[in-house]
C-alpha cells in the first residue's frame, strides 16, 4: 500500500517493510469484503465480527455427517462457523461467500467434505480469502475405512492467487475429506470461498488450469513493478511482513530463493550469478527500476542483523547505494583483507590481516566533493552475528554497526537505488588484486580456498520516504505498518479501504477556511471532515497452539517442565494462582503459558531467567504489597507477553510491572493493560517509584535489552508527585524507561507502536529515552502530562503519533494540565508526520521541541548532548497553549544552541505561543515550506527572523492530514 502525507509543498509516500513477527486484524468476519461506499449499509443487515461467539457444530466420525448439508452430492459440514459464513458456502459456485471459522487459542478447525459412498479423490482446487494476500496454514485429512484419519497433505498456500490454488492427494480413496485449518499468516481466521473436489480422471486439467492461473498473476505483477528491467522476482512473498513488490532478486537463476522461515540467507556461492561490470558472484535484492530516484529525494532507513558464516580470505559487501551507471556511493564491506587506510576511533583497531579468519567490517562513502571515505566500524569472526543501520536522508548516509557510526552527505542526482545481500568479491586478500573476467571467478575461489559465504540477515526492516510533486508509486505496507489498504486505493486519496475493523484509525482533513470554533473548552476545535479511513495492521496478540495441553499451578509449574514432557508447540494452562519462576529452558518453537479464560487466574509475580520460547497469556498480575517487580524477564530470548492486566491499585510499595535486563532481545509485549498507580507516597511517606515497563542497563557485561516489540498497550492513570502542590519534573514513575546514561550509544532497535497512553502523570517524562536506534510510531496520548523524551541516545525515531489535551489545564487538578508532546537531545533523530491538538505544556513539555545542550560529547554521563543532525518534518500542531515548535529555548538552564536542525513543511496553528521558535538561529539550521496560523494571542515567528519560504504565514486554515487517535477499545486484553 501506499500512506500519503499532504501538505502544502509535496505529497509524501511513507513505505515500510520490518520484520517483526507481526500478523494483521483484518477482518475475516461478513463486512471485511465489502467496498467502502457499502459497509454502512452492509453493517446494518449483518452485524457480526470475527470478535462474536462461532456456532459450534461438532460432528461424529462417519461417512456421511448426519449434520451436514447436501449440496450436489456432497454432504458438508464444519466444526464451527461464524454467522453467515457457513460452510456450505464453499460449494455454492459464488466466491462471493466463504465459510469462516477461527482457530482461538490455537485450537484448529476443521471443514468436512463427505461422500454417499466410497471415492477415489485425485485433489482439491481451493479458493481462500485474500489468497493473494496472505497464506493459509492446513492440513488435509482422509477418513479411512477403519475410522482413523491420514495425513494426505500438509502445508500451506502460496499466497500468490485470488483464484483456485491446487493441492494433489495422490488419489485417494475415502469416503470424508477434510480440511483441518490453523489460521493465516495474518490472524488466526480460516476462510475458504471455494472448494472444488477432483477425481482421478479431473487432475491434469485442474494442475494445468491452476498453474495458469498462479503464473500469469506472477508476471502481470513483475511487469507492473519493472516495466524496463529484464529479470524478474523470483520471490513475491512467503516472508512475514516483508514486500517483495519493490525488490527484485539477483541471483534466483538456480531457483535459490533467500527466505527462510523469517530470515534471509545469501550465499553467493550457490547462486553463481555474475551481472555486466561485476567483480564477483553474488545473491542480492535491489530496488526495482522504476522505484529508482535520486538519493537527494529519498529517505531510506534499513536495519538488520547480519551472521557472519565465510572462509578465511573472504570479501563481501552487505549493503550498497549504487549509481545509475556503473558506480557506488555507499558501501558496508565484510573482509579478511590485508586492506588498510581506514578512519578508526580509538578503542577500535583494524585487523587488516588477509586469510586469518578475522574480518574487518568498514565502509565506504563516496562525498559530494567526489572524494571517497572509509570508516572502520569493527572486527568479527565467522560464526557471530552483528547488529547495522544505514540510513539516506535526502543525500546524507549514516552507517551505524557494533556502536560506531559514519556519515557523510553525498551528491547524487542520478536513479540510484538501494541492494542488500552477498556480493562476495574475486579479489586476492593479499594483494587486493581483482579478477578480471568473470569466467574466472570459479576457479579463484577454489584456488582461494573460499567455500563458505554466507550471510544471514534477521530482524530486517526498511522505510522509505519520498519526496516529489506527483506520486505514482504503489505498493504493500505488512505486518507493523500504520495501514493496510486495498490495490484500488493507490489511485487516489479520498477512497477508502475494502476492510473493516475495531482497531481502525481515521486520516481526516480540515477544510480550507472553516476557521476557528470554539466548543467552550479551553482550546476549542477545528472543524473537520472525513477524508480516508485506514486499518491498523498489528500482531493478533496470541499464540498458535500446535501440540498438547497441560494443566499445572502456578507453584507446580517449575516441575511440569523439569519433567521434560513439555515440548515446543504445547500450551499449559494455570490453573491455580502464585509465583512461577523459570530458569535455564529452551524450546524450539514458543510453549504458551495462559489461564483458562482472560483474566481468571491472579499471579503474583512472574521471573524469567535464561529462558527462550516462551508466551505469558490472560493473567492479573496486583495489585499486591510483595513483589518489587511483577513481570521480570533476564537474559531471555523470544518471550511473548500477551493479553494481562498489571493493577497498581493502592500499592504504597515501589514497584514496576514489568522488568527487562541482560540480554534479552525479541521480546513481545503486546495488548496488556497497564493501570492504576495511584499512591504518590510508600509506606514511609516517600516518593512511591516505579515504571510500568523498565529496560535495565547491565552495567557488569554492558548489556541492554534489544530488538522488542510493545504495540496495543494500554496504560493509564498514575498520578502526579507532588512537591508543595507542584508536579516534581524527575520522580521515577515513568511509563516507560529505556536505559541509563551508560546505555545511551547502545542500538537497541526496539519498537513501540499503537499504544493508547492516558492520564499518565508520572513526571516530566511520560517515556524517557536512553539507548539509540529505536522507533515510536502510532501512539496515541490522552491527557497525559509530560513528553516523550529522547533524553540519551541517538537516531531514534517518532512518527505518525497522536497527543491530544482534552478539557482545561490551568490547576493541577485537571486532566489536562501540562500535557506535551515531544523533547530531544543528542543527534540523528527523526521526529516527522506527527499530530498534536489541545496540549497546554510549556518549557518542559512544549508541543515539539528540541532542547539546548550542555555537552557535545555523548559518554559525558547524564548531561544533555547537543542536539544536531535533527529532522522535523510534516508535523501538525493546532491549538496548543504552548504555541508550536522550538528549536533552542531563550530561557534554557543550557546554553548550546541546536545546530545542523531541518525543519521541514511543518503546519502550526491556533490561538496561543510561539508557534515556530527560532531561538537557535543558528545558520547551520534549515527551514523551509513550514506555515503558521497565529490568530488570537499567538505569535507567528520568535527568536531569530525566518522569511516567508521558511515559514509562511497565512490567513486562513491551511490543508493538513489528521490522525483520529486510537479509543481504549483498539488496545488491552480484550482489543480484536
Amino acid at each position: 500500500m501506499n500512506y500519503k502525507f499532504l501538505s502544502k509543498a509535496s505529497v509524501v509516500v511513507l513505505l515500510t517493510q520490518t520484520m517483526f513477527a507481526c500478523t494483521s486484524p483484518t477482518q475475516d468476519g461478513p463486512d471485511s469484503d465489502v467496498t467502502s461506499d457499502q459497509v454502512n449499509t452492509q453493517t446494518q443487515s449483518v452485524t457480526s465480527t470475527e470478535s462474536e461467539t462461532q456456532t459450534n457444530t461438532e460432528v461424529v466420525i462417519d461417512s456421511i455427517d448426519p449434520d451436514g448439508i447436501e449440496v450436489n452430492g456432497v454432504f458438508i459440514s464444519a466444526k464451527s462457523s461464524q454467522d453467515v459464513n457457513v460452510p456450505e458456502n464453499v460449494y455454492d459456485n459464488d466466491e462471493s461467500t466463504r465459510w469462516s471459522a477461527e482457530s482461538i487459542s490455537g485450537e484448529p478447525q476443521w471443514l468436512q467434505l463427505a461422500f454417499s459412498k466410497p471415492k477415489t479423490v485425485a485433489g482439491l482446487d481451493i479458493i481462500f480469502l485474500k489468497g493473494d494476500e496472505r497464506a493459509t496454514i492446513f492440513d488435509i485429512v482422509v477418513l479411512e475405512q477403519d475410522g482413523s484419519w491420514t495425513t494426505v497433505y500438509s502445508g500451506q498456500s502460496a499466497g500468490l492467487t485470488a483464484g483456485f490454488e491446487y493441492f494433489d492427494i495422490e488419489n485417494t480413496t475415502t469416503t470424508t475429506v477434510r480440511v483441518i485449518g490453523y489460521g493465516n499468516s495474518e490472524s488466526d481466521w480460516n476462510s475458504i470461498s471455494e472448494i472444488e473436489i477432483y477425481f482421478d480422471e479431473d487432475k491434469n486439467d485442474s494442475a494445468t488450469t491452476t498453474q495458469t492461473m498462479i503464473t500469469t498473476q506472477t508476471q502481470t505483477q513483475t511487469q507492473t513493478a519493472t516495466p524496463t528491467d529484464t529479470e524478474t522476482n523470483s520471490n513475491t512473498g512467503g516472508l512475514t511482513g516483508w514486500d517483495f513488490s519493490y525488490w527484485d532478486l539477483e541471483g534466483g537463476d538456480n531457483d535459490l530463493d533467500p527466505v527462510v522461515n523469517d530470515s534471509m540467507v545469501f550465499d553467493a556461492l550457490a547462486a553463481q550469478h555474475i551481472t555486466p561490470n561485476g567483480n564477483g558472484w553474488r545473491h542480492e535484492y535491489k530496488i526495482y527500476t522504476d522505484q529508482r530516484v535520486a538519493m537527494t529525494e529519498v529517505y531510506e532507513d534499513f536495519r538488520a542483523n547480519i551472521k557472519v558464516e565465510m572462509s578465511p580470505g573472504s570479501k563481501t559487501i552487505v549493503i550498497q547505494h549504487h549509481a545509475s551507471d556503473t558506480g557506488t556511493i555507499m558501501k558496508l564491506y565484510i573482509a579478511d583483507t590485508s586492506e588498510s587506510g581506514f578512519d578508526e576511533d580509538a578503542g577500535v583497531i583494524a585487523n587488516s590481516t588477509a586469510n586469518d579468519g578475522i574480518f574487518d567490517v568498514f565502509v565506504r562513502i563516496l562525498g559530494e566533493d567526489s572524494s571517497e571515505e572509509k570508516k572502520l566500524l569493527g572486527v568479527i569472526q565467522s560464526g557471530e552475528d552483528f547488529d547495522f543501520r544505514v540510513i539516506n536522508d535526502f543525500g546524507h548516509v549514516t552507517v551505524t554497526a557494533m556502536g560506531q557510526s559514519f556519515d557523510a552527505t553525498v551528491q547524487d542526482d542520478s536513479a540510484s537505488y538501494l541492494k542488500f545481500g552477498n556480493y562476495l568479491q574475486a579479489q586476492d586478500a593479499q594483494t587486493n588484486e581483482k579478477v578480471e573476467s568473470s569466467d574466472d571467478f570459479a576457479q579463484f575461489y577454489i584456488d582461494a580456498g573460499i567455500t563458505l559465504s554466507q550471510l544471514t540477515f534477521t530482524n530486517l526492516s526498511y522505510e522509505r520516504v519520498y519526496l516529489g510533486d506527483e506520486i505514482t508509486e504503489t505498493g504493500t505496507m505488512t505486518a507493523t505498518d500504520i495501514e493496510t489498504e486495498t490495490a484500488t486505493q493507490t489511485a487516489t486519496q479520498t477512497e477508502t479501504s475494502t476492510e473493516t475493523n475495531t482497531n481502525t484509525q481515521t486520516d481526516t482533513q480540515v477544510d480550507p477556511g472553516t476557521g476557528y470554533v470554539d466548543d467552550g473548552d479551553l482550546i476549542g476545535d477545528l472543524d473537520v471532515e472525513n477524508k480516508v479511513s485506514t486499518t491498523v495492521a498489528s500482531n493478533t496478540g496470541s499464540v498458535v497452539v500446535t501440540g498438547q495441553t497441560h494443566y499445572s499451578s502456578a507453584d507446580d509449574l517449575s516441575d511440569l517442565l523439569a519433567a521434560g514432557t513439555v515440548t515446543g508447540g504445547d500450551e499449559i494452562i494455570i490453573t491455580q494462582g502464585g509465583e512461577i519462576s523459570i530458569k535455564e529452558i529452551s524450546f524450539t518453537s514458543p510453549v504458551l503459558i495462559r489461564a483458562a479464560t482472560i483474566g481468571s487466574i491472579t499471579l503474583e509475580s512472574v521471573s524469567l531467567t535464561n529462558v527462550n520460547n516462551m508466551a505469558f497469556q490472560g493473567f492479573i498480575f496486583g495489585p499486591n504489597e510483595d513483589a518489587s517487580t511483577l513481570f521480570k524477564i533476564v537474559n531471555s530470548t523470544n518471550i511473548k507477553v500477551l493479553r494481562n492486566v498489571f493493577d497498581h491499585l493502592d500499592v504504597v510499595t515501589p514497584q514496576s510491572s514489568l522488568i527487562m535486563t541482560g540480554e534479552s532481545v525479541f521480546i513481545e509485549i503486546a495488548y496488556n493493560d497497564f493501570r492504576d498507580k495511584n499512591v504518590m507516597l510508600n509506606a514511609d511517606n516517600q516518593k512511591n517509584t516505579g515504571s510500568f515497563i523498565k529496560y535495565q542497563y547491565e552495567s557488569e557485561n554492558g548489556l541492554m535489552t534489544k530488538n522488542t516489540h510493545v504495540h496495543h498497550n494500554k496504560f493509564s492513570n498514575i498520578v502526579p508527585y507532588l512537591v508543595n502542590g507542584v508536579p516534581a519534573g524527575d520522580s521515577d514513575r515513568e511509563v516507560l524507561v529505556m536505559g541509563i546514561a551508560d546505555s545511551q550509544d547502545i542500538v537497541t532497535n526496539n519498537v513501540v507502536e499503537y499504544n493508547y497512553f492516558e492520564d499518565t502523570d508520572g513526571e516530566n517524562e511520560i517515556m524517557t529515552i536512553k539507548t539509540s536506534g529505536n522507533t515510536f510510531r502510532y501512539n496515541t496520548f490522552v491527557n497525559a502530562m509530560g513528553s516523550l523524551s529522547f533524553r540519551l541516545g541517538h537516531d531514534n525515531q517518532a512518527y505518525g503519533n497522536s497527543f491530544y489535551g482534552v478539557g482545561v489545564g490551568d490547576l493541577v487538578t485537571d486532566n489536562n494540565y501540562q500535557t506535551g508532546g515531544i523533547r530531544t537531545y543528542g543527534a540523528g533523530h527523526r521526529i516527522h508526520d506527527n499530530y498534536m491538538e489541545g496540549l497546554t505544556g510549556t518549557t518542559w513539555r512544549l508541543p515539539l521541541l528540541i532542547d539546548n545542550g550542555d555537552t557535545s560529547d555523548s559518554t559525558n554521563g547524564d548531561s544533555h548532548q547537543d542536539g544536531t543532525d535533527v529532522v522535523i518534518r510534516n508535523n501538525t500542531i493546532v491549538n496548543t497553549v504552548g504555541g508550536g515548535i522550538y528549536i533552542g529555548r531563550a530561557d534554557s538552564n543550557y546554553k548550546n544552541s541546536p545546530t545542523y536542525i531541518s525543519i521541514i513543511d511543518n503546519i502550526v496553528m491556533g490561538g496561543f505561543g510561539i508557534q515556530f521558535g527560532n531561538d537557535s538561529n543558528s545558520e547551520t539550521n534549515t527551514w523551509s515550506g513550514n506555515i503558521a496560523y497565529a490568530i488570537g494571542n499567538a505569535t507567528a515567528v520568535s527568536g531569530g527572523p525566518l522569511s516567508s519560504a521558511e515559514v509562511e504565514e497565512v490567513t486562513s486554515t491551511p490543508n493538513f492530514i489528521v490522525r483520529t487517535p486510537l479509543t481504549p477499545s483498539d488496545v488491552g486484553p480484550n482489543a480484536d
